[in-house]
């Protein structure tokens, strides 16, 4: 495995979880910083970015913002709902651009890059372990989450391990999605990948029951994508599933003996899903039973069901209607027309990634696998079409592989 620059760490994992650090957001720090990094290197990034693609995602990103504004001000709703966008076109982007360029100058594989992306997860997989065995660190972190003005911290009684953004949705889909990596990589690279995956599996499943959900998809991808058994694989395998099945047991003994309110959450939660499948979706009890509620699947009147109404209906509203299913918020804030081209965005994006000519056509399948299952079920949990941990990811993996020229 290649060194990595402690520097370019620091700042992908700032790019990725976004911690709350400061007042203000580190992205808009960061943001500047690649704007000038850009500009002063104008030269060799036009040498290693392929800015015809790049205009293409930015006029697509403008007409989705031109839209929204539209719709949110003939609704008189707050245009911070319009803000991911430009979020997107102002920093997402700009910083892919600079650490892609950082990649293609040290010739970083696409090995390299998932390395990079596995340590930076790693970390903050430490940082969750140390919230939940040191009492006085998590209060810290959910400290720093208060001081920047997240107001949830009512959950912070048996979740919110660690130092993000977005600890009980985002961030746990975002480890989970890397713990899914560090198992595809061990069956068919080195089986020494599989070292990564108790943390970062850990530090999922202790913040967001969506986290079984995440790495069933992630082994279902796996099956799809993997080689054909042969002895090579077939020991990789073995070892892969030694090491699983010990972490696993090693793991629930830890959370049941160091933190028995969050252990019953995570049990509860993985009964609901077994219960799903044994008993089919109609449950009167838990998160099946909220999603099967016609109450959250109230859309707005008229046009407004067509072009939406510029709002999003997770919190309270000025329609008295509450989701967190983000296909219903999707529905609210841009409409059935909104939702269709947003979704088919997404499509594009992924199927770009498995074209990719710099990365082997299992691995792309895979990842094209493991990014649109996740995506599809995560906007079910809540809407996950917005700037968060996940989608800052899926642009930097977009930036190394297609933003590149040949």
């Amino acid at each position: 495995m290649r060194r990595h620059n402690l520097f370019i760490v620091l700042i992908i994992f700032l790019f990725i979880y976004q911690p709350p650090i400061l007042s203000v957001n580190v992205l808009h720090i960061i943001g500047v910083f690649s704007w000038m990094y850009i500009i002063l290197n104008n030269k060799l990034v036009s040498k290693v970015i392929n800015f015809n693609t790049v205009l293409k995602i930015y006029i697509i990103l403008i007409f989705f913002w031109i839209y929204l504004v539209i719709v949110t001000l003939f609704n008189e709703n707050s245009i911070l709902n319009t803000f991911d966008f430009l979020y997107w076109m102002f920093e997402i982007l700009p910083i892919c651009i600079m650490l892609c360029v950082h990649f293609s100058r040290k010739k970083y594989s696409i090995y390299d890059f998932i390395n990079i992306l596995l340590i930076v997860g790693t970390i903050q997989g430490v940082a969750a372990l140390s919230a939940f065995f040191v009492p006085s660190i998590k209060d810290s972190f959910v400290n720093l989450l208060v001081n920047y003005g997240y107001s949830a911290i009512d959950l912070a009684s048996i979740r919110m391990f660690g130092i993000a953004s977005n600890l009980t949705f985002s961030t746990p889909i975002l480890q989970s999605v890397l713990a899914s990596l560090s198992i595809y990589l061990a069956i068919n690279k080195r089986w020494n990948y599989i070292f990564f995956a108790p943390l970062l599996f850990f530090s999922a499943i202790i913040n967001a029951r969506t986290s079984f959900i995440i790495i069933a998809i992630g082994l279902l991808a796996i099956i799809i994508a993997s080689k054909r058994l042969n002895f090579n694989n077939f020991i990789r395998v073995a070892i892969t599933g030694v090491v699983l099945v010990i972490s696993i047991n090693f793991g629930s003994s830890l959370l049941e003996e160091n933190s028995t309110e969050t252990f019953d959450w995570i049990v509860t939660g993985y009964n609901e899903i077994v219960d799903l499948f044994k008993e089919g979706p109609n449950q009167t009890e838990g998160y099946f039973s909220y999603i099967n509620s016609s109450e959250r699947y109230i859309l707005p009147d008229g046009f407004g069901i067509l072009f939406g109404v510029g709002e999003r209906i997770l919190k309270a509203n000025n329609y008295g209607v509450r989701s967190d299913i983000g296909y219903v918020n999707d529905i609210w804030l841009g409409g059935i027309f909104y939702s269709i081209f947003i979704y088919l965005f997404l499509i594009l994006i992924i199927y770009k990634i498995g074209r990719s000519i710099f990365i082997d056509i299992r691995l792309a399948k895979f990842i094209s696998i493991l990014l649109f299952g996740t995506f599809l079920f995560s906007n079910i949990k809540g809407y996950i079409f917005t700037m968060n941990n996940m989608t800052n990811l899926l642009f930097l993996i977009f930036a190394f592989l297609v933003l590149k020229k040949n």
